[in-house]
C-alpha cells in the first residue's frame, strides 16, 4: 500500500471506532430507565432517557439541573456517574454514585 491508502485506512478505522462508541452509547441510553448526572474533569453532564431526546432542552431534568448548575461553579464534586431526581418544587437532587469515572459505564 502507497502511503495514501494507508492514510484512508486509518481514516476509516477512526470512522469505525467513532461508530462503535455512537452505537454503544445508544445501546446504553434504549436500557436507561432514569435520568444520569456525570461529574467529569472538564466539566457535568446530563444523560437523558430516549423520550427526552427529540427536545432534550425541554425536558424538566434538564432546567433543573442547568438552573443547579450555577452553585456547583467551583467547588469540588467528586468525578462519577449520580443518579438525580427532582424534589417536590422541580429542583435537582443528587442522589446516590452510579459508578467512578473509571468504571464501566
Amino acid at each position: 500500500m502507497d502511503d495514501l491508502e494507508v492514510a484512508e485506512v486509518e481514516r476509516l478505522r477512526d470512522v469505525v471506532a467513532a461508530l462503535e462508541a455512537e452505537n454503544a452509547s445508544l445501546r446504553a441510553a434504549l436500557h436507561q430507565d432514569r435520568h444520569v448526572l456525570i461529574f467529569a474533569a472538564d466539566g457535568w453532564a446530563l444523560e437523558h432517557l430516549v423520550a427526552c431526546r427529540p427536545v432534550m432542552s425541554d425536558c424538566r431534568y434538564h432546567q433543573a439541573v442547568v438552573a443547579a448548575a450555577t452553585s456547583w461553579d467551583g467547588q469540588p464534586v467528586p468525578l462519577g456517574r449520580y443518579d438525580v431526581s427532582l424534589d417536590a418544587t422541580g429542583g435537582a437532587v443528587i442522589g446516590s454514585r452510579l459508578s467512578h469515572p473509571t468504571s464501566p459505564v
